[in-house]
């Protein structure tokens, strides 16, 4: 099995994973002003 590139798919995943840790420490702080 050759070993291939990723995919564009699986670069745009990996990139929404990146994204999510920082948007929920985005929307975490957001959480602390909206339940206060």
């Amino acid at each position: 099995m050759k070993k291939q590139p990723k995919d564009s798919f699986e670069q745009g995943l990996d990139l929404i994973l990146e994204n999510e840790k920082d948007f929920s420490k985005i929307f975490n702080e957001d959480n602390d002003w909206k339940s206060a």
